[in-house]
């Protein structure tokens, strides 16, 4: 399969890369299969298919969480897997993360998990003192009007509601300025409107951020072609399609979820 390019520097590039449950790579226990995928700067990618198709493994093998078992990687020119320390924090802050399990310290106020987003550019004194004075608070505040949550910025996070928390992970997200953004399906707890408000801060197609790409897992395929470049499809670990929106017909989709009927509504 030739996925689509459109000539820029690569940001990620996996090269047959699999992952399994065991310590090599199993018929048996396949988590993600010969994985070949190049994502170039400033790229919108979505990554569809049915539940356990390999878009959270991805995303983490993307993140430096999840290691392969075959194949190699490069994100941000250069392997996650061999940094540490320093060098690892560095390209930590270059990655904007928001996953299922969203990563907030639940009794630190709103402003606190937003400006989170910054503390790897800061020093160990600045994020210290950032927790009795909140800092860069206009910066904090205006992203967080973005997302529609400005007058919650000092309220105590576990007092929000799931799909609130889920907003205050793009707020941090879009107060860190990535070079690459990993979201796991991100609009999972919010309605329909802020579904697509939400994808289209994270994919820059409001209020474009500067530079950025982004890889993002979604479960209704219409968000991903209303705001992505590029639909990646995955079934059983395997990618089965990568094209532009518009060359991913229905009939594409229902084949991708042919075992899960019920798992997505297929859009028009």
């Amino acid at each position: 399969m030739t996925p689509v390019s459109t000539g820029r520097a690569p940001v990620a590039e996996l090269t047959a890369v699999s992952v399994s449950l065991g310590d090599r790579p199993s018929a048996l226990s396949p988590i993600l299969v010969d994985i070949d995928l190049v994502i170039e700067a400033g790229e919108r990618v979505a990554l569809v298919g049915p539940s356990g198709a390999g878009k959270t493994t991805l995303l983490a093998v993307l993140s430096g969480m999840v290691q392969p078992v075959a194949g190699s990687v490069s994100v941000l020119g250069v392997d996650p897997s061999n940094l540490s320390g320093r060098t690892l924090r560095a390209h930590r802050s270059r990655l904007g993360i928001v996953n299922q399990h969203l990563d907030m310290a639940l009794p630190l106020q709103v402003i606190h998990n937003v400006n989170a987003g910054r503390l790897g550019r800061w020093s160990t004194a600045s994020s210290l003192w950032s927790l009795v004075r909140a800092a860069g608070r206009n910066e904090a505040t205006e992203v967080l009007d973005r997302v529609g949550l400005a007058d919650r910025a000092f309220s105590p996070t576990d007092t929000l509601s799931g799909g609130e928390r889920q907003r205050v992970a793009v707020a941090r997200v879009l107060r860190q300025q990535p070079d690459l953004v990993l979201a796991d399906e991100p609009t999972s707890s919010v309605d329909p409107r802020l579904a697509d408000d939400v994808m289209g801060l994270l994919c820059g197609t409001v209020e474009a951020p500067s530079g950025w790409t982004t890889v993002v897992s979604v479960h209704e395929p219409d968000l991903a072609r209303h705001h992505a470049d590029r639909m990646v499809g995955l079934r059983d670990g395997r990618i089965v399609f990568d094209r532009q929106p518009g060359e991913v017909s229905v009939a594409d989709l229902t084949d991708l979820y042919r075992a899960n009927p019920t798992d997505h509504p297929t859009g028009g």
